[in-house]
């Protein structure tokens, strides 16, 4: 079958594709307060083992 006939096929049968809502779309709350940073950017250790950095996407997992 042929794009063309797909199409006037679907429009003769008066129907229509669904999407669903796309999920994890979030908005940030502007009057919530940040956590604090405690590194301040400083990423010298003094000693092996002493500071610990990770990036946003090593949270939670369920």
């Amino acid at each position: 079958m042929g794009g063309k006939r797909v199409k006037r096929s679907i429009r003769e049968a008066d129907i229509a594709g669904f999407s669903s809502r796309r999920k994890g779309f979030t908005r940030r709350d502007l009057k919530a307060t940040l956590a604090p940073y405690p590194v301040e950017r400083d990423f010298t250790a003094k000693a092996p083992n002493r500071l610990w950095v990770t990036g946003p996407h090593h949270g939670l997992c369920r």
